[in-house]
């Protein structure tokens, strides 16, 4: 107990008495930008407030006897069972070399984007930089270590997104069992494993598999909270809840849609209970803000003046567009059309069962994309597919109950035995899992080749050749690769460099980009240039475009 005094009063005492400008150059050099300055020092005066209010909460809990209540006994869903353990490592290990497979393969955009924006910035200066919603903090933090010890490769970049993609499945093995049985949570975990899109985004040095590890882990918090009503479940709830909004802002619509849930659950519980459970709140999501506005609190004036800046692209705003993208994604995951058709109804059918038996669970998948989305939409942000990928682990055993569901259901048709009804259902469950990784390896092409596109343009282009870039495209080749391909901002630009050469080539991605941001280059492009070849992405509209004219 003294040590927890002594570390709230040290907290105080730094958030009293440190000068914000000296805090700023403990850890980077002071920068020109006036503007800039004045965020940082804001920034900082925020930082030491911070610092007073979550030295008196360690005071206050130091004092508190809550910590030293008596754990409610755990359920029966926690006894083990040997053979499952072994399971699960076996899936974890098999993930884990799945999503290392071809993990140097060339960057994509947004990856490129995170590397030169932030990853090569001193660590104090990475700290302190928000100026665009690529930077997702405690990732970028752990690709920076690995940069430091594997130097700027992709393994290094990638690494972070793969152990939380294994670990989100160990966190999804671990909520499974708040809700179900230990046969469907290893179902699940192995359905998520065996998955095109979870190899994908482990394989994305983004936050993403990182935003569906905290979901899962805070989610299981949660409802172990609201069931024990252990307050050092609600500690680790407000920890987690932090650090996941550090790794990628979306996890905010999680935890508004856990709020709400309970909200709902204090209503349903007597006068006692719902005083137990409100205590829970104040520390689930009074402690988890505090611990969240500390970590953004140095950047989070530079946070208010980018966020919810608008795409070029309005199709991007629109929930048809992103409702369409996601169907085009599932009917990768299974394989085509009418096997998608087929995983559909079987998840219809999962979501009735479980509406019935784990009730919390739809809320949990359904409220924070709704919230998500509602918000976005509002704020007339692009609508990336992406932002529902934290839902996938909730999605996962809702399949796996609707495939277990159908397989049961058609041996009562058959008539079997009661061992074979239940070996139907294991093997309608299997038969999906496998269904889904079949389309494993396209996750394993590059998400957008710009060294495929290079290497093509260098192997053809000729004496007196000129090769220029527009729009998007134009970023990673003068940035990353440093090619000496300039960019055209303007149709001047275009024209002079086609007069002094004999021929012109021209790489752009995402069309609709080019045609809103430069129309006049679009324009000419369309009238005097041929597409040689097309580099194919996974991501839509992520197709590189190599053009040529001869004039």
């Amino acid at each position: 107990m003294l040590l927890r005094y002594a570390a709230g009063a040290f907290l105080i005492l730094a958030g009293l008495f440190v000068p914000s400008q000296s805090l700023i150059e403990l850890l980077r050099s002071w920068p020109g930008d006036p503007n800039l300055q004045h965020q940082l020092l804001v920034g900082a005066s925020l930082f030491r407030a911070g610092l007073v209010v979550l030295g008196l909460i360690v005071v206050l809990l130091a004092r508190s006897a809550i910590f030293r209540q008596v754990k409610p006994q755990e359920s029966q869903s926690e006894a083990g069972n040997g053979k499952y353990p072994i399971l699960l490592l076996t899936i974890l290990v098999i993930s884990f070399f799945l999503r290392m497979y071809k993990i140097n393969q060339g960057l994509w955009l947004d990856e490129i984007g995170m590397c030169v924006k932030y990853l090569r910035l001193p660590f104090g200066e990475m700290l302190t930089t928000y100026d665009s919603e690529n930077q997702h903090f405690l990732y970028t933090l752990m690709a920076h270590i690995c940069r430091l010890i594997f130097g700027e490769t992709g393994l290094a970049l990638r690494l972070p997104a793969v152990l939380f993609g294994v670990g989100s499945l160990a966190a999804l093995y671990l909520l499974a069992k708040e809700v179900t049985n230990k046969k469907e949570s290893i179902l699940a975990t192995a359905l998520l494993a065996f998955s095109y899109y979870h190899v994908w985004f482990s394989q994305n040095a983004r936050g993403y598999t990182g935003l569906l590890f905290w979901t899962l882990l805070t989610s299981r918090f949660l409802m172990r909270g609201l069931r024990t009503r252990s307050p050092r479940e609600w500690l680790w709830y407000a920890i987690s809840v932090s650090l996941g909004i550090f790794t990628q802002f979306t996890l905010m619509f999680v935890v508004m849609g856990h709020f709400l849930i309970c909200l709902k659950a204090c209503f349903d519980v007597d006068k006692k209970q719902a005083k137990e459970l409100f205590a829970g709140l104040w520390i689930g999501f009074g402690l988890g803000g505090v611990l969240t506005f500390q970590l953004f609190a140095l950047t989070l004036p530079q946070f208010f003046s980018i966020i919810g800046m608008k795409g070029t692209v309005e199709a991007w705003e629109s929930p048809l567009w992103t409702l369409l993208e996601l169907v085009r994604g599932m009917r990768v995951s299974f394989s085509g059309s009418s096997v998608a058709i087929v995983a559909l109804l079987v998840f219809i059918t999962g979501l009735w069962s479980y509406r019935r038996t784990a009730p919390v669970l739809i809320a949990l998948l359904v409220l924070p994309p709704v919230i998500g989305a509602t918000v976005v939409v509002l704020m007339k942000h692009p609508l990336w597919p992406r932002f529902f990928f934290f839902t996938f682990g909730f999605a996962a055993l809702v399949a796996i109950r609707g495939a277990y569901i159908w397989g049961r259901t058609a041996s009562a048709f058959l008539k079997v035995s009661p061992r074979r009804t239940e070996q139907m259902g294991l093997a309608v469950c299997a038969g999906m899992i496998l269904l889904s990784a079949l389309s494993i390896p396209r996750a394993y092409l590059p998400k957008q080749d710009f060294v495929g596109a290079r290497a093509f343009v260098e192997q053809h282009r000729t004496s007196g050749d000129a090769v220029v870039t527009v729009g998007r495209a134009a970023y990673p080749y003068l940035n990353f690769y440093k090619t000496d391909w300039p960019e055209m901002k303007t149709i001047t630009d275009l024209t002079e460099i086609r007069s002094r050469s004999k021929r012109t080539w021209l790489i752009y991605m995402i069309p609709e980009d080019v045609r809103v941001v430069h129309p006049e280059i679009w324009a000419v492009i369309e009238r005097d240039f041929k597409t040689i070849t097309k580099f194919p992405s996974p991501l839509a509209d992520g197709a590189i475009y190599v053009c040529r004219t001869d004039s």
